[in-house]
């Protein structure tokens, strides 16, 4: 290569090795990149996630610590939606907003009979939020799948 890698080549790297399931080439890519930007939470949890995908939980309990004792934190996704001239912000697994209930209730509608049919499997190690009134298998999808309408 005739240029030193960045951070930008060595994410690159990390996030085909997940696709690729190479957990040793992950680590590897982490090590640069968590040298490169230790606070960047998107690296620790993108490790976490090559490691949970190859069921190593000691290695993403052991990364998620390093999180914790490091400071860095990730910061939940969220979305704008312009309705009639008024922008609205949805959190994800947050229910807060007025009319979640409402919005939460679409979705499972919508979502609920399509994830089953494509047979969705929730990934375990993910913890669900609880979103009253919602069916278990909409509350894991929610807290995995960030909201957007």
């Amino acid at each position: 290569m005739p240029f030193q890698p960045d951070a930008g080549v060595w994410g690159t790297l990390l996030g085909a090795s997940r696709v690729h399931g190479n957990v040793e080439l992950a680590k590897v890519a982490s090590s640069y990149l968590l040298e490169l930007d230790p606070s960047n939470s998107g690296y620790y949890v993108l490790l976490a996630n090559v490691h949970a995908d190859a069921s190593q939980w000691k290695s993403v309990r052991k990364i998620r610590t390093m999180m914790k004792e490091s400071g860095v934190q990730k910061l939940p996704g969220y979305s704008w939606v312009d309705v009639d001239k008024s922008t609205h912000m949805f959190v994800a697994g947050d229910g807060s907003h007025p009319e979640s209930a409402e919005i939460y209730s679409l979705l499972e509608d919508l979502l609920v009979p399509e994830l089953r049919r494509e047979g969705y499997v929730p990934q375990p190690y993910l913890p669900a939020h609880h979103f009253p009134g919602c069916e278990p298998l909409i509350q894991v999808c929610f807290s995995q799948w960030y909201v957007r309408i």
